[in-house]
């Protein structure tokens, strides 16, 4: 399946990679699987589980991860870039988990 990218991506990042994952698909003879035509959030997460469906990253943290882990993408950015990347978006991820929301001090902080 393939989604559009969220607007704060990188359009041509976001072309390069679609392309280079579509293509290592097609060159591996990769099977899709069979077609879902079920309401995938209807189903929730045991309904996901008990299809074998796997769950996209939940966080910037984990989805690096899985970026670090992919040599597919990893090679289609080129190494270089790749890198840098991660780095930048390492450091964003670390001032976003440093970051306090007023959510977080009106449920935490307002006893005191």
């Amino acid at each position: 399946e393939w989604r559009l990218p969220d607007a704060a991506a990188n359009p041509y990042l976001v072309t390069a990679t679609l392309i280079a994952a579509g293509l290592d698909g097609v060159d591996r003879a990769l099977d899709p699987g069979p077609a879902l035509s079920e309401d995938l959030f209807e189903l929730g997460p045991r309904g996901w589980q008990a299809r074998g469906l796997a769950v996209l990253p939940a966080s910037l943290d984990a989805a690096l991860d899985a970026l670090e882990a992919d040599e597919v993408v990893r090679a289609a950015l080129g190494p270089e870039l790749a890198r840098e990347f991660l780095r930048l978006k390492r450091d964003e991820w670390a001032a976003w988990s440093r970051h306090v929301s007023a959510w977080e001090l009106e449920r935490y902080a307002s006893a005191f």
